[in-house]
């Protein structure tokens, strides 16, 4: 009819292979599957600012950032079965409200970044490859806790957290890595809501480890992270995987974890680290019931 939705737009714009728009492109997938329609004439320039600020008049942002199981697989062009298959298999980040699976837009369409060159086998004929449990909390024992990290831009944050957990990664170039993630930043910002962001490249490639880490860093002050909310960083969590799957397995498991209010609050009030690592312990086992480590 000479119209796209705004369901229409994000789902051609997340799902095009070559020469597909990026979050950069048009501020965010924040549109995506919110059930609610705003029209796009074709004939025209899309624009972002008008169309967003229409659509928080009809409800709120919360409402706008949450995804069901229903919205993702269309999204994704897969079966809910497959939703569901990829939950069990800890790659895609997501929680539960009232006992049902939710996903956030945010973290949705990063991943959607993160996963363009991984190619999901819906099948679940490739789950045998990766089958080994993810431990959180042994994998930040590797990684570190690491406090007052300085830095007052996103570029001189992550390279001074580098600088911290460099130790750790000793086979990793750690000015190969900086430009990797600054790249992949500059595709979609890795923050995720809560002050917290996810730095890491896009594919890993060179830069995966012998043993998969989670490293830690509060820095001395929020900063500004080219967030689409706006929203300012104060926590970077840096995931160093075996492979690229276990990636999307460990930052789907940290996703969840983050949710838990009590370990955000840990978290911000710069817990000792032994006491932040014994407190992740516990809520790993409560919301996981976790099994062996890798």
């Amino acid at each position: 009819m000479g119209y796209y939705s705004i369901n229409q737009f994000a789902f051609m714009a997340a799902l095009l292979d070559n020469g597909h728009p990026t979050c950069a492109d048009f501020g965010m997938t924040i549109f995506v599957r919110t059930g609610k329609y705003i029209l796009l004439d074709k004939r025209k320039p899309f624009n972002y600012d008008t169309a967003f600020d229409s659509m928080v008049q009809k409800e709120t942002l919360k409402d706008i950032m949450i995804l069901s199981v229903k919205e993702v697989a269309e999204l994704l062009s897969v079966s809910e079965k497959t939703i569901y298959r990829m939950i069990k298999e800890e790659t895609i980040p997501c929680f539960r409200v009232g006992g049902q699976w939710r996903f956030d837009r945010r973290e949705i369409s990063s991943w959607i970044e993160d996963t363009r060159e991984f190619r999901y086998d819906a099948s679940g004929k490739g789950s045998s490859q990766d089958d080994e449990s993810v431990i959180i909390t042994a994998l930040m024992g590797r990684g570190g806790i690491h406090y007052d990290v300085p830095g007052d831009s996103r570029e001189t944050a992550i390279m001074s957290c580098l600088d911290r957990i460099k130790s750790s990664i000793p086979q990793i170039d750690i000015r190969r890595l900086f430009a990797a993630i600054m790249e992949r930043e500059r595709l979609c910002s890795t923050s995720a809501g809560n002050a917290i962001a996810f730095p890491h490249p896009r594919p890993f490639k060179e830069f995966t480890a012998s043993l998969s880490s989670v490293a830690l860093c509060r820095l001395a002050g929020p900063i500004p992270f080219n967030a689409p909310d706006n929203e300012y960083v104060e926590t970077l969590f840096f995931i160093f995987p075996k492979t690229e799957r276990r990636f999307l397995r460990i930052h789907a498991k940290l996703s969840r974890l983050l949710r838990d209010e009590q370990l955000l609050s840990a978290i911000k009030k710069k817990l000792r680290p032994e006491e932040l690592i014994t407190l992740f312990s516990s809520k790993e086992q409560e919301i996981f019931k976790a099994g062996a480590s890798e």
